[in-house]
């Protein structure tokens, strides 16, 4: 007996037999850089949305990089980071180790206290929850790369010249084209209220070659 069944009936017939395709809805871990203040007197209204940030990232499983400090939202980052389990790696620079002491137990966050140092062109280990790595260097320009290395954003907490610095520099590299990482500021508390009006200012002006919003990225929390 010759089926009469046409190719497209057939088809249609082997699509409603199969099961529906499932969404995944699980997030690619990226890797996060992080900068704000070291600052011991930084105001608990910034530690907290620091804290918040470092639980959001672990929960997610993204790696977050920052400065490796104990005080101010970088500390608070941390410890966020370390309630969630999160891979956290701090970048610090050779200076900070005096005669081969251990800065991870003395200098560092105590999230760091059993790290391992990993200079800076070697290979971070993938395993590791938590790591340090050392940038050499004459300033702080190696260390500013380590940050960056492989980043798939850069968000930036509250922050004093330090963060200021390190923010400018990469909104410089993105409005030029050297990068394309997102930037986004955590304006709490209208903190960087006048880095979005400067922005918006050299974009009225016609000084920038991209509009400010495709440069830096502003939310209040």
């Amino acid at each position: 007996k010759i089926s009469r069944e046409t190719p497209k009936a057939k088809m249609l017939s082997q699509q409603e037999t199969q099961p529906a395709p499932t969404t995944s809805t699980t997030t690619t871990p990226l890797r996060i850089c992080v900068y704000g203040s070291s600052s011991s007197k930084t105001p608990q209204i910034y530690l907290t949305e620091a804290t918040k940030l470092g639980n959001l990232l672990a929960s997610h499983k993204h790696t977050c990089v920052n400065g490796a400090g104990a005080s101010g939202c970088m500390g608070a980052l941390n410890k966020g980071c370390d309630e969630g389990n999160g891979k956290i790696v701090g970048v610090i620079h050779e200076m900070f180790i005096v005669d081969g002491s251990d800065w991870c137990t003395t200098g560092a966050h105590s999230v760091f206290h059993t790290s391992e140092m990993i200079k800076g062109g070697e290979e971070e280990q993938s395993g590791m929850k938590r790591q340090i790595l050392v940038a050499g260097g004459e300033d702080l320009q190696e260390r500013k790369k380590l940050l960056v290395k492989g980043a798939d954003a850069l968000m930036v907490l509250p922050g004093g010249p330090g963060t200021w610095d390190e923010l400018w520099e990469m909104a410089c590299a993105r409005n030029l084209g050297f990068n394309n990482i997102p930037i986004v500021c955590i304006n709490t508390n209208g903190y960087y209220n006048g880095f979005q009006q400067m922005l918006q200012r050299g974009h009225d002006d016609s000084l920038l070659y991209n509009k400010p919003e495709d440069i830096v990225h502003f939310e209040d929390s």
